[in-house]
């Protein structure tokens, strides 16, 4: 009996020894044949992105920021701007008719609002493949200055329309301010290299930029431009905004260096 038990451990062991040997002989050969196909691999830092790619990506980026945005916010812009003439009402103490009348003008207006932004939203399909930009019834007066991204140009208005509402190309995300009849005549026109920004990754400050006026606008904050219209083409985004006689405060800084107290206020 215990010369069985010792040939059946001895035979395990030789099955053992012959197993790890199969294993050692298989990793080799898959080992050797990694070695013979190895995977072409470039680095982040060797990739060079085509202009199209980086447009593409900071689109996708902003349309990502907007959708979770709009998903998380309580309530829309024309939801607020409801309640805020809504508060005005209880504030003016109205009777139920005047209310009534004053809900049903205000819901007039926001609806001429929303179909001008919807059509400046849809105007750039039907003409983006123009080279120069055209504003229907604006003409450029003057260059008013230039920076890193762009130029500052004086635009005047020729025709007396009610408001901004067809441009050259499409509209920049859609919330443009409506304006009627009290609009200057006058107009900042600032126009921005779309090339330029997606390479210094500067998109993010012109969309700040854009957003801050338009709440600006909404509160009719009295220290802060006005902002008319937004748009865009394929090579530039294009801000029409109040024009202030002197308001080149970066000039004035550069002109001057420090601001005596007197001339700050």
């Amino acid at each position: 009996m215990l010369c069985f038990c010792q040939g059946q451990e001895g035979h395990d062991m030789e099955y053992l020894e012959k197993s790890a040997a199969h294993t050692d002989h298989l990793f080799a050969s898959r080992h050797s044949h990694r070695k013979a196909c190895p995977i072409d691999y470039k680095q982040p830092e060797d990739l060079c992105p085509s202009l199209a790619t980086i447009e593409k990506v900071a689109a996708a980026k902003i349309a990502l920021e907007l959708q979770y945005k709009t998903m998380l916010h309580d309530a829309s812009p024309r939801e607020q701007r409801r309640r805020s003439f809504e508060r005005e009402l209880v504030l003016q103490e109205r009777s139920y008719a005047q209310c009534y009348v004053a809900r049903k003008l205000w819901y007039i207006e926001e609806s001429d609002h929303t179909r001008q932004t919807r059509a400046l939203k849809t105007t750039s399909m039907a003409r983006s493949r123009e080279k120069s930009i055209s504003i229907p019834g604006f003409e450029e007066v003057r260059v008013l200055g230039r920076g890193s991204f762009g130029t500052v140009r004086l635009i005047a208005k020729q025709l007396e329309d009610r408001s901004v509402q067809c441009y050259n190309s499409g509209g920049f995300d859609g919330n443009v301010t409506a304006q009627d009849n009290s609009m200057p005549k006058f107009y900042a026109l600032k126009v921005l290299r779309k090339s330029g920004m997606l390479k210094n990754c500067q998109e993010g400050h012109v969309r700040a930029e854009r957003d801050f006026l338009v709440h600006a606008e909404s509160a009719c904050s009295p220290w802060i431009v006005s902002l008319f219209g937004a748009f865009q083409d394929n090579t530039s985004l294009y801000l029409i905004m109040e024009f202030m006689v002197g308001g080149d405060f970066l000039g004035v800084l550069l002109r001057e260096g420090v601001l005596h107290e007197d001339i700050a206020r």
